[in-house]
């Protein structure tokens, strides 16, 4: 197994060179293979997350990589999507409805409005052929081999996976200097996209209706303190990105288009999110507090507040609930029960 490992926050690129382990082998393909060869997983054969990080173990990644630093893996050969091409996404988006995003167009795909025979709209149509910018959200819900590969990023982080695509002309950004509330896996269609990386996480961030962040905030502050190194990736490489590093990426020479599956691993705020809910569900919790007026007795305020801390408690401690807590975190990440 070979594996180049570099300082922490630092990108580990990973080259596959011939090895028979795994569930492909090493062969160029499609134009793909540069440097070393491209680890060929066959059509038909189910993508797993362990091949797609290989020769780098999931125990590795978990403990090395994982909220801890990028990791660039180059040249992985996956099944043709179909969405390599602009002609791909002509098909793929007849019939969908586009909105603004500020200066961007953004679809959010529907599986119900899908209708090949109706063709784009005259706007996304002008887009495409223009090659954007655009943005795709919601592409596991309508392309099999993008659905497979979520599943597999999914069970391989450990969290709910959702794929957007970006297809951006020659020098354009995807989006601005930002960093995520969630991990990125990020994977080259098409061209060469050159991402701006930054040196630092910024800890705390967390997808959750109970915490909001600021990221403008978060952006300005990264402009400020931290450093940045540039990285190309090309058709066919992966690109993890943790939570809370900051990072652009934009089309360097022409036509770029990658598709980036956010993943949402549940947090500490899930659990108490959790909790909250069967506490709101007693009637009890809902009821009114005393007047707050220094006159009154606190007593009977104290004694509701008294209710509400012991049942809190007893409701993070109940391991039945917790039992339920975990099995909804196994379903959103697509493990079976019993798998680890």
């Amino acid at each position: 197994m070979i594996v180049a490992r570099a300082r922490p926050l630092h990108p580990i690129k990973l080259t596959v060179f011939s090895t028979s382990q795994g569930i492909g082998y090493t062969r160029p393909h499609n134009g793909w293979a540069r440097a070393g060869q491209s680890l060929y997983l066959e059509v038909g054969m189910k993508l797993t997350w362990d091949a797609l990080i290989a020769p780098m173990e999931a125990e590795t990644f978990e403990r090395d990589c994982f909220a801890r630093k990028p990791l660039h893996i180059g040249a992985r050969d996956i099944p043709a999507s179909g969405l390599e091409t602009l002609d791909g996404w002509r098909r793929l988006l007849a019939g969908q409805v586009s909105r603004s995003q500020g200066a961007r167009t953004v679809v959010d795909l529907d599986p119900s409005k899908s209708a090949p025979s109706k063709g784009l709209s005259p706007e996304l149509a002008a887009l495409l052929d223009a090659g954007g910018p655009l943005i795709v959200n919601g592409v596991e819900t309508m392309n099999p081999v993008v659905g497979q590969l979520a599943r597999a990023v999914a069970a391989g982080l450990g969290g709910r996976a959702v794929v957007n695509a970006y297809i951006s002309p020659y020098r354009r950004d995807a989006l601005d200097l930002h960093a995520d509330d969630h991990d990125v896996v990020v994977l080259q269609l098409q061209g060469v996209k050159s991402w701006t990386l930054g040196s630092k996480i910024a800890r705390g961030l967390a997808h959750s209706s109970l915490f909001v962040i600021d990221n403008a905030s978060v952006s300005a502050l990264a402009r400020e303190r931290d450093s940045f190194r540039s990285l190309d990736i090309h058709p066919g490489d992966l690109l993890y990105l943790p939570r809370g590093l900051a990072h652009r990426a934009t089309a360097r020479d022409s036509l770029s288009i990658h598709l980036s599956i956010g993943v949402f691993r549940s947090t500490g705020l899930d659990f108490t999110e959790f909790v909250l809910k069967r506490l709101i569900g007693e009637a009890r919790t809902r009821d009114y507090l005393g007047h707050p007026h220094a006159a009154h007795d606190d007593t009977e305020i104290s004694a509701d507040l008294d209710y509400i801390a012991d049942r809190l408690l007893e409701f993070a401690r109940d391991e039945k609930l917790r039992r339920e807590f975990q099995e909804l975190r196994r379903r959103a990440a697509g493990i079976e029960q019993g798998e680890t």
